[in-house]
């Protein structure tokens, strides 16, 4: 019987919702990006390795290269003063490997003194309101009262707000036509499970926290994205391009004091900040309370370059970081870490934090065994639990949908936004995804038409 009333209305629900225009992107993994740049300066370095090689074997006419102690020790004495014949090397690439060895000298990556500051990672559902009221979920817009079980009046900043960060942010900058063609959507996390991390406690439970927006203006023209730079510079803006072509422009503007000053102007919360310095201090000052794991994690952005990162504890990360650097740490000795300019101290932090630790309940992340799950998948089962309750944030609650009648709707937005997140390539992975996803909405469904019935 249910099964027949599902089918008749499978096809009535599946009309496509108005979707996000600006969806709000994932932030950079901190543990995955420092893994990243520890290999590129280690390939760096074997360049450097290479050309000394060459440049050895050159000179002293062996038939053979350098090995062992005596090539690694010249590597910290090379400084590319000396020139080397002209026949044997091209002197392009001598001053490239000039650069990239007095780089490597310095021992100090750029981006790790640059100053970063540290907000709270909230874990609720991302929101995003437009400067028109329009109410946006992660991937489409949201027309009911209430989303995740919240009721929205009172609790998202209203168009009101929203068109006042709008108007100090560009009332000034170009003609009346273009500021009522151009949007603003500021972004947030609505706390919608109170008992995660102490949020009831806190008193944050269902309330709005703002961490960036996004401006979109129509028809650009090289003249105006750079007026549009000019001014958001002048206004102390934290931004970058997401999206320049013919048709629109969008910007990303992320949490700084200038943005954070634009929005408790217009009384709208923002996530509490933790610590500010250099980003190589800042994570070395957190490394105590990241590793109380009572938290998600922090976003760190620098103040005026578009440059942001998130940092999550050992309990949310899914990046893979961890085992990128734990890597590179056991491939590698610490001399030739070092003289790849690797922030040993931060590179202990950082694994230091993303440690796997135990499971507890508060955090609501117990694994939920798949039935569908096959070993024969590109991800484990663990993995499949992880992306399908992360989708299940992105939209409105199971039983909002099941009582618009739309359960197959839900079913096909999780099912994608898990092929997304496992990054799902194959039809077998895709298949056992589809699966899952299906068996464990249908099973919600069962349980609250069976409440309905017993109601009526």
């Amino acid at each position: 019987m249910l099964q027949r009333l599902c089918s008749k209305r499978k096809a009535k629900n599946m009309a496509v919702p108005e979707k996000n225009p600006t969806q709000w992107t994932n932030f950079e993994s901190l543990t995955v990006w420092y893994a990243n740049r520890c290999q590129d300066n280690l390939n760096d370095l074997n360049v450097i390795v290479t050309f000394i090689q060459k440049w050895w074997r050159f000179q002293r006419k062996l038939k053979r290269p350098i090995k062992g102690v005596t090539l690694i020790g010249r590597i910290g004495r090379f400084k590319g003063s000396a020139k080397p014949p002209a026949k044997a090397f091209n002197n392009d690439d001598v001053r490239s490997i000039r650069g990239i060895a007095r780089r490597l000298q310095c021992n100090v990556d750029p981006k790790l003194q640059q100053l970063f500051r540290a907000h709270e990672k909230l874990d609720g559902t991302n929101l995003g309101v437009r400067c028109d009221g329009a109410v946006f979920g992660r991937r489409i817009r949201i027309y009911g009262e209430t989303y995740q079980g919240v009721d929205l009046e009172g609790v998202v900043p209203c168009d009101e707000q929203v068109r006042g960060i709008k108007y100090d942010m560009l009332v000034d900058l170009f003609t009346y036509d273009f500021y009522e063609t151009s949007q603003l959507m500021i972004y947030g996390e609505l706390i919608c499970n109170p008992n995660k991390f102490d949020y009831s406690r806190r008193c944050m439970g269902y309330k709005y926290y703002c961490f960036g927006a996004m401006v979109t203006i129509q028809m650009p023209t090289e003249k105006l994205c750079r007026q549009m730079d000019t001014v958001l510079r002048r206004k102390g803006l934290n931004f970058h391009h997401v999206i320049w072509n013919n048709d629109h422009a969008v910007y990303r503007i992320m949490l700084n004091p200038a943005f954070q000053r634009m929005l408790e102007g217009q009384g709208i919360s923002t996530s509490l900040l933790l610590g500010k310095g250099t980003l190589r201090q800042v994570c070395l000052d957190l490394k105590a309370m990241m590793m109380t794991d009572g938290f998600e994690g922090v976003v760190l952005t620098a103040p005026i370059e578009g440059t942001y990162f998130k940092w999550k504890t050992s309990i949310e990360d899914k990046s893979g970081g961890f085992s990128a650097l734990s890597e590179l740490s056991q491939s590698y000795s610490s001399f030739v870490l070092e003289l790849a300019g690797i922030d040993m101290e931060l590179v202990q932090c950082l694994i230091e934090v993303a440690t796997p630790k135990e499971r507890s309940d508060h955090t609501c992340n117990q694994i939920i065994t798949s039935r569908h799950f096959e070993s024969s998948a590109n991800f484990t089962a663990e993995d499949l639990d992880a992306a399908y309750k992360s989708a299940l944030t992105k939209f409105d609650s199971l039983e909002a949908y099941f009582e618009r009648e739309e359960q197959w709707s839900i079913i096909q937005y999780l099912q994608e936004e898990v092929h997304m997140d496992l990054s799902a390539m194959t039809q077998s992975d895709q298949k056992i995804i589809n699966k899952s996803v299906k068996s464990r909405v249908m099973a919600e469904y069962k349980v609250w038409h069976k409440f309905q019935k017993s109601g009526e």
